[in-house]
């Protein structure tokens, strides 16, 4: 039988995205990408615990039943880890550049911090949204620098507008994350910052409306 398999997730159509934590630039697939708008997913938020075993590059996740719901630390291996997924976007000018969704899932210190942080733009204002979803614009990221001399980004966003799920933002079954070397899952991000560098001028400013941001 020569026919293809439905079933075999193809690696090639599962997009997931990060923060270098060494240059601040958001990159998928290891490589730097255009961003700075994003449309996010907020039911499909997941939060909870990840322990990424370096031995066997394995990793273990304990979830949260719901978002509300805290969970204990399964042991001292586990980091706090968050799952989300977000439809990037690029615009400057006449370039637009349309990205497809892609999972956004995270456990080091400065990315979850900048989860968080996002969260706190948009979640008070869901209830007078019904049906939509929130726009974001992504600023620079923030350089964090650590106690023990390490340092990482963190992401940093604006609330921008409420608009529609358009019908190209469709969540994948299942997505597989890869970490590549000097992946911050394992960093010494444990330790609160000393300093914040200066942040390089934000992405915003300018006025939109639907069809500046062709979702």
């Amino acid at each position: 039988m020569d026919e293809k398999n439905p079933f075999v997730i193809d690696s090639e159509v599962n997009h997931y995205i990060k923060v270098d934590y060494q240059t601040g630039d958001w990159v998928s697939n290891e490589e730097r990408l255009d961003v700075n708008f994003m449309m996010i997913d907020y039911e499909t938020i997941k939060m909870g615990w990840q322990w990424f075993e370096s031995a066997n590059r394995t990793y273990h996740e304990t979830w949260q039943p719901d978002i509300y719901t805290s969970i204990p630390q399964p042991d001292q291996n586990y980091k706090k880890v968050f799952s989300v997924m977000v439809l990037p976007l690029y615009i400057e000018g006449d370039k637009n550049i349309k990205h497809p969704p892609m999972l956004w899932k995270r456990s080091g210190v400065s990315e979850y911090n900048g989860f968080m942080e996002m969260g706190q733009t948009f979640f008070s204002k869901i209830k007078d949204n019904p049906g939509l979803l929130p726009v974001l614009s992504v600023l620079e990221s923030e350089k964090m620098v650590y106690k023990s001399g390490f340092s990482a980004y963190k992401p940093k966003f604006q609330l921008v507008k409420w608009q529609a799920k358009p019908e190209s933002f469709v969540t994948p079954l299942e997505i597989e994350v890869k970490e590549g070397p000097g992946a911050e899952v394992n960093s010494p991000e444990d330790q609160s910052p000393l300093t914040s560098a200066p942040q390089k001028p934000a992405l915003s400013g300018f006025p939109l409306d639907d069809e500046d941001i062709p979702f």
